[in-house]
């Protein structure tokens, strides 16, 4: 596996200029505006920083709302199957479609005459597809894992969750070279998958800094007194936000009254809404929904400290874009957040599921303003050097040289030529 990345020598990746351009057609089920997770930001910003590059970049999507099928975005054709495609009500059956829709629209780009170097590929949703369209027209398949079925569920409890196991461990197989974003997901994938190191390249998620002001005068000055703690993904059971409540009740003994601000969505709110009130701090527990870029800035803005108290992370984007914002983060020293953040030093990590020590970390940052001055500004850099999407795109444009030279190897190895 491929660790450089994350080093701080600027050269530690090749500079894009030394690398040849590619021609790319990346398969994602989300994509801006449609963004349900962190996969829709991270394939938008890598293919803007690729295309930026020099690179030829193909997006295949689902539909959105006010978007047409083709589009030219920020130097990215994206390609959005037409919405009659896709009509079932059963999830597999949806995903099926989906990948039958994606398999049409790359056949009318590459019998039309449009040439790829290699696909690239985003989770199992887009397996069979890109698996199909691999094998149809001789390209390499680069496959980035964002998170497993397994991983998500701290184990496979049921036919669907298995079946979901079993086309993921599919597409690590039928891939050229394999991505995951963080140490913990490689290790994830050569366990779960047995697929083997060398197949594994590790290339971290990244955040455009720049991209975390926007809209932020729009909304109200932050008081000074205010004590407002922030959690930004997800309502599943994985992302902890229970935790996270628990804790309150020992965070409010410690520092005197505090809000916290719940952005995101999902089948897990209901719950959580039923445990505040249990804890007694419903009052002070506010759900926002899905919030949008700029919601998400205002947030922020607005944030004295930003919590992540995963149980399961294979990266963890929102910690980086809390980082970039300047807010001092609490996160869980699980998956890729132990790659983001180092304790002590740009920020704290504390046990999965331990609300005691959540409630100190979060109360000596709330009750030590130098302290969270020093974790932002190291954070900051950090993110600056560690982080950016240029430095990631290069990283994976040498992945796209591995796939594609040792794909044509293999076959020339096949044909016995």
């Amino acid at each position: 596996m491929n660790y450089r990345i994350f080093r701080s020598d600027p050269d530690s990746a090749r500079p894009a200029k030394e690398q040849p351009a590619y021609r790319v057609l990346v398969l994602s089920w989300e994509y801006p505006p449609k963004t349900v997770g962190g996969l829709a930001r991270h394939v938008h910003d890598l293919s803007v920083a690729l295309a930026g590059a020099g690179d030829q970049m193909h997006v295949i999507t689902c539909p959105a709302a006010g978007k047409g099928v083709y589009a030219l975005e920020e130097g990215v054709h994206v390609h959005r199957i037409h919405p009659d495609r896709l009509t079932a009500d059963n999830f597999m059956d949806w995903v099926k479609q989906l990948n039958t829709g994606m398999e049409e629209l790359a056949g009318q780009l590459l019998d039309g005459g449009q040439k790829f170097d290699l696909v690239h590929a985003h989770d199992w949703l887009v397996g069979s597809s890109a698996v199909d369209i691999s094998r149809r027209y001789h390209l390499p398949l680069a496959v980035t894992i964002h998170a497993t079925e397994h991983g998500r569920n701290r184990g496979l409890h049921s036919d669907l969750q298995r079946h979901i196991h079993h086309l993921e461990g599919e597409l690590t197989r039928r891939a050229t070279l394999i991505i995951g974003c963080s140490r913990y997901m490689g290790d994830e994938i050569n366990r779960l998958f047995s697929q083997p190191a060398n197949k594994i390249r590790i290339i971290p998620n990244g955040v455009e800094p720049k991209n975390i002001t926007a809209g932020i005068d729009t909304g109200p000055p932050r008081q000074e007194n205010d004590k407002t703690i922030v959690f930004l993904g997800r309502l599943v059971p994985e992302k902890g936000v229970h935790v996270l409540i628990a804790a309150l009740p020992a965070i409010i003994e410690n520092v005197g009254p505090v809000r916290l601000l719940v952005a995101g969505k999902g089948p897990y709110q209901q719950e959580l809404e039923s445990l505040a009130h249990r804890y007694g701090v419903a009052d002070l527990v506010e759900f926002k929904g899905f919030v949008d870029d700029a919601g998400r800035n205002r947030m922020l803005n607005q944030a004295t400290v930003a919590v992540f108290s995963s149980l399961y992370e294979p990266f963890g984007i929102v910690a980086l874009e809390a980082m970039a914002a300047g807010v001092p983060v609490v996160a869980s020293d699980t998956g890729g957040l132990s790659d983001v953040i180092e304790h002590g030093v740009d920020g704290y990590l504390s046990t999965p599921g331990d609300t005691h020590m959540l409630a100190h970390y979060v109360s000596e940052i709330i009750n030590s303003p130098e302290l969270a001055q020093h974790f932002t500004r190291r954070a900051r850099r950090n993110v600056l050097v560690k982080f950016s999407w240029k430095k990631i795109a290069a990283a994976t444009r040498e992945v796209y040289g591995e796939a594609v030279k040792k794909f044509h190897s293999e076959k020339l190895r096949q044909t016995g030529s």
